[in-house]
């Protein structure tokens, strides 16, 4: 908490609902957790208001916009030192096909495998072994 600028830093960190000295794979799980929670496909059939289903959509993209900075090493960097300026990212996020991109963007990280359960060294070996071919010159 440095500062009067605290409340601003710590304002994305909140939406997620990490610490500020976060790792990468916690701020990742975060995310995941809550955009699971908050999808707006999984809102909108617990209930038959639509301003459920309006609160969750703007949740999910309030979630979707600090994932997106702090999850960028750069954005991330300049977000810590109060020197982010999101007025651009704001934009983008106003036009109409913000939904559809970050129901692609939910989608490619739930769709990607995890780095943690891909091991380089079995990577390596496995090529190594079927790029040379067996008794031939």
């Amino acid at each position: 908490m440095a500062g009067r600028g605290g409340g601003s830093k710590s304002s994305l960190y909140a939406a997620l609902g990490v610490a500020s000295d976060c790792s990468d794979a916690e701020l990742r799980s975060a995310y995941r957790k809550l955009a699971m929670k908050w999808h707006p496909d999984k809102c909108a059939g617990a209930g038959s208001s639509g301003g459920g289903a309006d609160a969750a959509k703007a949740r999910f993209q309030k979630i979707q916009g600090a994932y997106a900075v702090l999850s960028d090493p750069n954005k991330r960097i300049l977000y810590d030192v109060g020197a982010y300026d999101g007025e651009g990212d704001d934009d983008d996020n106003g036009k109409g096909e913000s939904l559809e991109d970050l129901q692609r963007q939910f989608e490619e990280l739930f769709l990607r495998p995890s780095p943690s359960s891909f091991s380089p060294n079995d990577a390596a070996g496995k090529s190594a072994s079927k790029s040379r071919p067996a008794g031939r010159k």
